[in-house]
This record gives C-alpha cells, structure tokens and sequence, in this order.
C-alpha cells in the first residue's frame, strides 16, 4: 500500500531501472532523423559522425547493429533531429515493452517496427534477457541490455 512518501513512478517504456550500475552515454539524434526518437526505442550509430557526440539513428532492419536504447525522460517525451539524449547500453536495466508473452530468463530480441521486446528466435539482432516473466503482448518487462550488438 503506498504511502504519503511514497513517489516512486509506475513503470513506463524507457525508464531505467537506476538500482542496477550499467552504461549510459550522451548522443546527439542525428540531423537527417524525420521521426523523433520515442523511449524504449532502440537506435544505432549514423554513419555520417565526424566529429562531436555520437549521432544516433533510427532502425531500419531488424537485423541492424543496435549501438543502445532511449532512456525516458520526464522533461522531454521524445527526441527529435539534433537534440542531445541519453543512450543505455551494455548492462543497464530497462523497462521495455513485450511484444508477446516471456518467461523470465529468456534471451530477448527487439523488433524495430513496433519497438517491443519478444522472445529471441534468432531472426533478429539480441539485445539482452529479461528480468522477469510477461504474461502478455504490452505489459512491461525489465530488461538486462548486452549491447553494442556487433
């Protein structure tokens, strides 16, 4: 039962699981990016870098080397071209949509065209294992996050 002190946030897509050390990065969203970034979603590095941040973009495949994962953020609820965000990687700790039910343990893999977590079936690039168990497409699942996937 909450109490009045009680102001820890439900968990949401994105938001990092602070209790457990993993990588955290700054990048900037690459300027070519027409969709801005969203929680949760994974991203890989744009080629076009020279110098500066790292610049990130959306995936296009399933199969896409996936350098991290957008962090929620309270202040901005998405990420647009050139704007400066956050990037969880190797060993941080996500809540993350699940696309279908997962046992806990499972390897997981992302699917880019709905940004939600499913159980590997080796078709697409891992990305880490679940904390916990999911009964059902939507519901909210901890995720370790191994990355960068090379």
């Amino acid at each position: 039962m909450p109490t009045l002190n009680d102001f820890a946030l439900a968990p949401v897509q994105g938001l990092m699981d602070l209790q457990v050390p993993g990588t955290v990065i700054e990048v900037q969203v690459d300027t070519t990016v027409s969709t801005p970034l969203i929680p949760g979603q994974a991203v890989k590095q744009s080629v076009a870098v020279t110098t500066g941040l790292p610049k990130v973009v959306a995936l296009t495949a399933n199969t896409d080397k996936i350098l991290g994962f957008v962090p929620y953020n309270s202040v901005f609820g998405t990420f647009a071209a050139s704007k400066v965000t956050e990037l969880a990687m190797d060993n941080s700790v996500m809540w993350m949509t699940a696309g279908a039910a997962i046992a806990a343990g499972a390897s997981l893999e992302y699917v880019y065209t709905t940004n939600r977590v499913i159980t590997s079936a080796g078709s697409n690039t891992k990305i880490g294992h679940a904390l916990n168990g999911v009964a059902a497409a939507g519901d909210l699942v901890r995720v370790r996050i191994i990355s960068p996937i090379v």
